[in-house]
């Protein structure tokens, strides 16, 4: 168990911290990349539009460049061409600042892909490329290589998950001794509750059958009363919660008296269902059924039978006098699905989930009424969770109820 809480405690943690760093990643590299963007963008629209204004660089030089002269400060850190074309985009002259070396087919492509694009800015293979129209009908091109800047852009990110591995393996190490102290303590308030469950129950069942015997002994002394029936029907109701605080108890041990087998899900359905019969004539209920034949569970018998007692019995007593139950059993891919949908008088005055909680009635007074002790649907969602399964409540009017159990399924 330790061992359990361990690993699930190591795993939130550090998947917690993966999607930190990822976010925080992914933020300074998408921040970084609009910011060498905008600065790329600048730079172009300053070479297509140089200010009057330059100054004089070192030495009394200004270099020229097509359309006017750039300033020393606006220089950019990448190769460039400054290129003059023809509308078509036929070039007719073309400079080059740094280091490129392509050749003059290569420009022409590059060019006529830019006029055919009828951009004034925007991206062409590695180049960041500014248009401006001239006079005559010239056009005025810069293309500036962003090789560097993108180069550089992936070296931060490539060092940055770097880092975020080495931060990784560092919290791996340190949540190690961390979490054992964390699981124990966790494993040991588990077992306290557990056990006060289990004792309870057991201590409960001392006094319950005596107040039983004592009620018989009363009853053939001085006959049945209808005070003597409220006492039986409240023991009843005890040693109802009695049985399933101590299943509950053992679902979330995880055990079972019973060794795995393969069961027939089908069987045992149609089985549960014969001793519901004449629970359903007295109420004057009809049941109507429709069950897939051979769908099998791996598990265990009691716990199958549990479920299928705790779910039919839900719809049998909450179902009003000559009401409805509908019952079916299919196959869903690698599940088996049980729907069980019964009529109402009211729909539950809670959300549909809250009654897989413990102890959550939908109406104090009708569960009373009826021997509810809410903890039966929150102890059929113990058991699917027990299979890896899932249970859902739906409300499908004001006056239909439905309840729907999927649980892996197992071919022969």
């Amino acid at each position: 168990m330790i061992k359990y809480y361990r690993k699930r405690l190591i795993t939130v943690a550090m998947t917690a911290f993966m999607i930190l760093l990822i976010l925080v990643i992914s933020g300074v590299f998408l921040f970084s990349y609009i910011q060498i963007e905008r600065e790329t963008n600048r730079t172009v629209q300053s070479l297509l539009n140089p200010p009057e204004d330059i100054g004089i660089l070192s030495g009394g030089m200004r270099p020229q460049v097509s359309g006017g002269l750039l300033p020393v400060q606006n220089m950019p850190p990448s190769s460039f061409y400054d290129i003059m074309a023809e509308s078509d985009g036929t070039v007719i002259s073309s400079v080059l600042r740094g280091f490129l070396e392509f050749n003059e087919d290569d420009i022409q492509v590059l060019v006529s892909r830019i006029v055919a694009s009828k951009q004034h800015t925007g991206r062409v293979d590695s180049f960041k490329y500014g248009l401006k129209a001239m006079d005559e009908g010239k056009l005025h091109i810069i293309l500036m290589d962003t090789t560097i800047q993108t180069r550089l852009l992936f070296s931060v990110l490539r060092n940055a998950l770097l880092i975020g591995a080495v931060l990784m393996i560092l919290l791996f190490i340190i949540l190690l001794p961390v979490t054992a102290k964390t699981a124990a303590l966790l494993v040991q308030n588990t077992e306290k509750q557990k056990r006060f469950v289990t004792d309870a129950g057991h201590e409960l069942k001392t006094p319950v059958a005596v107040i039983r015997s004592n009620l018989d002994v009363m009853e053939l002394l001085q006959g049945k009363s209808k005070w003597s029936g409220n006492i039986r029907g409240q023991i009843d109701r005890l040693e109802n919660l009695v049985k399933q605080l101590l299943l509950l108890a053992r679902l979330d041990e995880q055990q079972w008296a019973g060794k795995t087998t393969l069961i027939d899900f089908s069987q045992k359905l149609k089985d549960e269902l014969q001793i519901y019969e004449e629970t359903a004539l007295q109420k004057g209920l009809t049941i109507s059924t429709e069950i897939a034949e051979g769908l099998l569970v791996q598990g265990d018998e009691e716990s199958i039978r549990q479920l299928l007692h705790m779910l039919l019995d839900n719809a049998m007593q909450y179902s009003p006098v000559n009401g409805n139950v509908w019952i079916s059993l299919f196959s869903e891919k690698r599940w088996l699905r049980l729907e069980i949908v019964n009529t109402m008088d009211t729909a539950p005055n809670v959300a549909p989930e809250r009654l897989l909680d413990r102890f959550t009635r939908g109406d104090n007074a009708r569960s009373r009424k009826n021997g509810g002790t809410g903890i039966g649907l929150s102890t059929a969602k113990s058991i699917t969770d027990l299979y890896h399964g899932d249970i859902r409540i739906d409300y499908l009017s004001n006056s239909r109820f439905q309840i729907t159990a999927r649980l892996p399924c197992t071919r022969r």
